[in-house]
């Protein structure tokens, strides 16, 4: 008689020493990664009843595979017999006698065996087989029978917690990679930023010098002029002094104008750069002259300081707002100031 205890765990396998022990934890089929596997039988389900169609697959030729396919053989079924090695039931440990007639069987019932042959894809109605020489071969099946041995179930949990740790592992290291690559792309907007506001800074500074020269310069040019007036003989002189000094003073206010607009748009669009690169790539037919009315528009100024700054009348202004909204094909109720903020 053999005793048979339940849930009994030993702390220890001394209590048996000089026994022969039999390790009988558990098995798992292995699952092979192709496609259509889903559609497959297990072969602890076929032997545990379950119904299959008359030609049958089954992928795995060793004992366990080979008894189903004699079984279903004597059931008057068509099984066809799926091994990747160059032999049927190639395993140690067999009987011979066993193997040997279940060899001779096949052949003498002309059962389909396909060697050296692994599976590729499982369709509804066949599978797809590759020879060892990369030719495929098609079977037609009613169902497939998965005999391709056994996992220990200590190992496949092994692997599953292998597999778990691998995938914590990649996360941890694309989180780390996606976190050093996005502190890299905040460290280079800040340096283009400083970059930026440096490079405006080093403008100001080269504008301000050169307001400089160029006021002194002014000045020069006036004071000369008003040094030759009490040198003045006649009336002609004194007034063509005169005239020469009121042309300089209109000249320089028209150049001061020109300046302050120029340098009020280096200024917008710096500090704008993403606006007009938005600008730019939806609306690339803008003459320079319609870029600056956006800039003023989209800054809040009236028609009357938008005139003023781009040296135009206010009429000019207006009939500017018109060819803009053609240009950006706006309907009568928009409004162009939003649209151009919104961009």
């Amino acid at each position: 008689n053999t005793a048979i205890t339940f849930e009994y765990e030993t702390p220890s396998l001394d209590e048996f020493r000089g026994r022969d022990i039999i390790i009988a934890t558990g098995a798992k089929p292995r699952r092979l990664r192709v496609p259509g596997i889903e559609k497959t039988v297990e072969a602890c389900e076929y032997l545990s009843g379950r119904k299959v169609g008359d030609k049958v697959a089954i992928i795995g030729g060793g004992l366990t595979g080979c008894e189903i396919a004699y079984e279903l053989a004597l059931e008057g079924k068509h099984p066809v017999i799926v091994e990747m090695k160059d032999d049927l039931i190639s395993q140690t440990g067999v009987c011979l006698a066993n193997s040997s007639y279940l060899r001779e069987y096949f052949e003498l019932h002309k059962i389909s065996v396909y060697l050296e042959t692994k599976l590729k894809e499982v369709r509804d109605g066949e599978i797809i087989c590759t020879r060892k020489d990369g030719s495929e071969v098609t079977v037609k099946t009613d169902d497939v029978i998965m005999s391709a041995r056994y996992v220990n179930s200590h190992v496949v949990r092994k692997r599953e917690m292998e597999r778990i740790l691998f995938t914590q592992q990649n996360e941890i290291y694309e989180n780390s990679r996606a976190l050093n690559e996005l502190e890299v792309k905040t460290v280079l907007n800040e340096n283009r930023l400083l970059h930026d506001t440096l490079e405006l800074k080093r403008k100001e500074a080269m504008n301000i010098a050169l307001s400089i020269c160029e006021q002194k310069e002014y000045l020069e040019t006036l004071k000369d002029i008003a040094d030759r007036m009490p040198a003045a003989r006649t009336e002609a002189e004194r007034d063509a002094l005169i005239a020469e000094l009121q042309a300089s003073i209109r000249q320089r206010l028209s150049f001061e104008q020109e300046i302050d607009s120029f340098y009020f748009y280096a200024q917008a669009e710096a500090a704008h750069k993403d606006f007009a690169l938005r600008l730019a790539e939806r609306f690339p037919d803008l003459t320079e002259q319609e870029k600056r009315l956006v800039t003023l528009l989209r800054l809040g100024f009236s028609s009357k300081y938008i005139s003023s700054l781009m040296n135009v009348s206010p009429k000019s202004v207006e009939i500017g707002r018109y060819r803009l909204r053609r240009k950006l094909k706006l309907a009568k109720g928009d409004n162009l100031v939003n649209f151009l903020k919104s961009i």
